[in-house]
């Protein structure tokens, strides 16, 4: 660690450049290769366990990403080096799974719109915690009490993004674009990739990011049991019937995403695998322990393989063996921090000696480890140079007027109650779009005044008191 970070500092200082390079791109390689590795058998070792409990549908639709994935690491276990082709293979297979993830989250917020609207007309069929008197009275105090009852500015602005999805939703469709634009304002001067990020989660929370019908066949035809009822006029029967299917939606929609998350996981570590993998550096100068460190992953790593592959849940008591390796993430997440922080400097600084010295492939593996080994689990390895161009008035216009065309077809002869729930949805995820905090209150009290029936006040109150109850 020592010899790092004099490398580190060498660096910055442009000192002892022909030395400091290769000790860097060496031992930080090193440890991102111990931190990949012992993450590996862990996330492994979990996906192992949610895999067995998969509904066989899960299974299939998985079996060919598994497959590709059962083959990579067994090249681990075996001792069998990486390629340049086993680096186009775990690119494609996060592509692939990474593609499953927006199909599924889009199918996730389909089902959340969903759940509003039963919770609007849940209390035309069930009697209501909250009374009226409640909510002409101390209602509106108790949210503007939750809201500021801490100074923290980004806890308030937080807490007012949650009040205004719950809220009773009275916007016009002109006032909901006019929001959409200010928000989208924000965005001007910053680079291209960041708006057009946040155009996708504006799309995927409102419902106008496509599905792939035959990736969840389950999910579509909910969907469309919903799609097909007309909230206004539910009976109780029918309410009964949306929200047990909804109940089983959410259960499967969880473990399928819990699934993918990890198995997301797996694929950044094992590709970190891949990208360090150099069996000479690995065991140069390798201590004992550290050889039986990782002799000893390798033992969980193919215990989670058999049990994907056989299908069998592991024996009681199988993980206790990750208690040898107890601290050691932590250890290396603190070696790792420093000299991760410095790699955009040193390139910036050493554009011409990387080259000289021939690092480039070495410098590009590791800006795409930092990512992989990032907490954003689906961070995007590679930018288009066009996305880091800055965003002017006239990207701004193109994505507002996109918005909008496709809103307006999305609205176009469907219900009241669906509209607020979309509009409610992509407000709860905007950057706070009040002025002051007494523009907010203003706001409170004339939604709160607006709404006339009282099924959607009571569902409002018991979605309200839920988040300041859980807060």
């Amino acid at each position: 660690m020592s010899e790092l970070m004099t490398a580190v500092n060498n660096l910055l200082k442009r000192h002892k450049t022909d030395t400091a390079l290769p000790c860097y791109v060496k031992e930080l390689k090193g440890l991102y290769r111990d931190l990949s590795f012992l993450k590996l058998s862990m996330n492994f070792y979990t996906f192992s366990e949610i895999y067995c409990e998969l509904d066989n549908d899960n299974k299939v639709r998985l079996a060919d990403d598994i497959a590709v994935l059962i083959d990579l690491i067994g090249k681990i276990v075996n001792d069998v080096g990486f390629d340049d082709s086993d680096k186009m293979r775990i690119s494609r297979l996060r592509e692939s799974v990474a593609t499953g993830t927006e199909t599924l989250t889009a199918f996730v917020d389909r089902f959340e719109v969903c759940e509003y609207m039963l919770n609007r007309v849940e209390y035309r069929f069930y009697p209501c915690k909250y009374d009226m008197q409640y909510y002409n009275t101390d209602f509106e105090k108790d949210i503007l009490a939750y809201i500021t009852r801490d100074r923290d500015n980004a806890l308030i602005n937080t807490r007012i993004s949650l009040m205004s999805e719950q809220l009773p939703m009275r916007l016009s469709s002109n006032k909901f674009f006019d929001i959409l634009m200010n928000s989208l304002s924000l965005y001007k001067g910053s680079d291209k990739l960041s708006l057009y990020d946040f155009e996708y989660m504006i799309r995927t929370t409102g419902l106008l990011k496509d599905t792939d019908d035959e990736a969840f066949p389950l999910l579509t035809e909910a969907y469309a049991r919903f799609a097909d009822s007309t909230f206004e006029t539910l009976d109780k029967e029918q309410y009964d019937e949306l929200r047990k299917k909804l109940d089983e939606v959410t259960e499967y929609t969880e473990k399928t995403s819990d699934a993918y998350v990890i198995i997301a996981e797996v694929i950044n570590d094992l590709y970190t695998v891949i990208l360090t993998d150099d069996k000479t550096a690995e065991y140069e100068n390798a201590s004992e322990k550290s050889i039986k460190v990782h002799e000893g992953l390798k033992k969980m790593i193919l215990l989670a393989r058999n049990s994907i592959c056989e299908d069998k849940p592991h024996a009681e008591g199988t993980s206790d063996a990750f208690s040898e390796f107890e601290g050691m993430q932590e250890e290396l997440n603190y070696s790792i921090t420093s000299p991760e922080n410095a790699l955009d400097e040193i390139m910036d600084i050493h554009t011409d000696d990387i080259k000289k010295l021939g690092f480039e492939e070495d410098f590009k593996d590791l800006t795409i480890i930092k990512k992989l080994q990032s907490t954003s689990t689906f961070a995007r390895l590679t930018t288009d140079e066009t996305f880091l161009n800055k965003v002017d008035e006239t990207d701004v216009d193109k994505v507002l007027e996109g918005l909008k065309t496709d809103f307006t077809e999305l609205f176009k002869d469907k219900p009241r109650l669906f509209k607020r729930a979309v509009m409610a949805g992509v407000i709860g995820n905007l950057p706070v779009f009040f002025g002051s905090l007494e523009e907010f209150k203003e706001y409170v009290h004339i939604t709160l005044l607006q709404c006339n029936d009282e099924a959607e006040r009571c569902g409002c109150m018991a979605s309200v008191r839920m988040i300041i109850k859980g807060d």
